[in-house]
């Protein structure tokens, strides 16, 4: 095609200079090469953030229902059920993921106006990843409160009070 193309130009005007042809879209794609580079890491370093707090929001849940242990026993020994016991740990978990929340939209929308320039076809306050991130951590925190307070729940309160 580039042939038939340079073909046209010459019987048009001779003159002129042809110089490399090549497709729009390359062009466009090598003219935005470092935005789509710096895209992509701040979009790998969102995701080693994301997973890093939740990795910490979870250590932090099981070593609150690990150091807790001698309290549930002591709940169960006194006639609490293991749904009680679970809706403790779970209720604590949600009551400290709205305070995070609660916190963290208002900076995160506060700081989205300084990377606002960076940002490419989203918006600065975009409720769909802001949604995304409060339905990940949301699962997270449920889990970490579920998982180490179902363990605590299912010890025999003996063991738990004579535990420390």
């Amino acid at each position: 095609m580039t042939a038939g193309l340079r073909n046209q130009i010459r019987l048009v005007d001779s003159d002129l200079p042809i110089g490399d042809m090549q497709p729009i879209k390359l062009l466009i794609n090598s003219s935005i090469l470092e935005q789509i580079v710096l895209a992509r890491l701040g979009a790998l370093f969102g995701v080693a953030a994301l997973a890093l707090s939740c990795i910490g929001l979870y250590g932090i849940m099981s070593y609150t229902m690990a150091s807790r242990t001698r309290e549930i026993g002591l709940r169960v020994a006194l006639g609490a059920q293991r749904s009680q016991i679970l809706w403790l740990a779970i209720r604590e978990s949600l009551v400290l993921l709205a305070a995070g929340i609660l916190i963290g939209i208002p900076a995160a929308l506060a700081g989205s106006r300084f990377v606002s320039s960076m940002l490419v076809g989203v918006q600065a306050a975009d409720p769909m990843s802001l949604v995304t991130v409060i339905l990940i951590f949301g699962v997270v925190a449920t889990l970490a409160s579920y998982l180490p307070a179902r363990r605590a729940a299912g010890v025999d309160p003996q063991v738990a009070l004579r535990s420390e």
